[in-house]
């Protein structure tokens, strides 16, 4: 039986650990992504998560811990949506990472991040 390449690279690594970490938190808002637009050997550049993406992952039936022992990390954050995919950008400077811990209300919060609250 021929076991499926699992798809990921450190920024997708370092967002699901992340989401993980400040799961309930909803004051935190985390990104992390490859400034090349291809993290690992996944076709994302990397992910967006929050304190409630571990709650949305354990809804989609998928346990953080599980998944990241796993390498299954890009699988993982694309079951829900927190993936960024931008292709190649033809620029590699570095990985970037930036945390905003604070909170928005609902007219305030950015349109990126609007699909990952969960009230």
């Amino acid at each position: 039986m021929r076991q499926e390449l699992e798809r990921g690279g450190r920024n997708l690594t370092y967002a699901l650990a992340l989401a993980e970490a400040i799961d309930g938190r909803s004051e935190i808002f985390a990104l992390a992504a490859d400034s090349d637009g291809i993290d690992g050997n996944s076709p994302a550049a990397g992910a967006i998560v929050n304190g409630s993406s571990a709650s949305a992952l354990r809804r989609a039936g998928l346990v953080p811990s599980h998944e990241l022992a796993k390498n299954r990390s890009f699988s993982t954050l694309e079951a829900i949506g927190a993936t960024i995919t931008t292709g190649p950008t033809g620029v590699n400077v570095n990985d970037c990472r930036l945390i905003y811990v604070g909170r928005f209300s609902n007219d305030e919060a950015p349109q990126l991040l609007k699909p990952l609250r969960r009230e």
